[in-house]
């Protein structure tokens, strides 16, 4: 493991295409900015390792959050978070429709 010290606005690259920025100090917290490709995961260290559909995390963490807040078990989260989700991409492909047939109608 690589150990730095930076300060706030300061940067650590990783690669050609990743950068971490400290955004700022809160007492014991970093707030931290990450600046990465759409196709990496960035994700906090809790969300790691859980899954839908087989993926290595939730493609909508914060529907995890709000099953969580709710208390719903982890195969109860999971079921919702993936029956979610094909709702938002069925939500998000009728949006996309919408603004096709205006950019045609113009």
């Amino acid at each position: 493991m690589l150990v730095l010290t930076r300060g706030e606005g300061q940067t650590i690259a990783i690669g050609d295409d990743i950068t971490v920025e400290v955004i700022q100090f809160r007492g014991a917290n970093v707030r931290l900015g990450v600046t990465a490709p759409r196709e990496v995961s960035v994700l906090r260290g809790e969300l790691k390792g859980t899954s839908v559909r087989g993926e290595d995390q939730f493609s909508w963490p914060m529907l995890d959050r709000a099953a969580r807040r709710k208390g719903l078990p982890e195969n109860l989260r999971l079921e919702f978070a993936t029956e979610a989700e094909g709702m938002l991409d069925n939500l998000l492909e009728k949006y996309v429709q919408r603004y096709d047939n205006l950019k045609l109608a113009t």
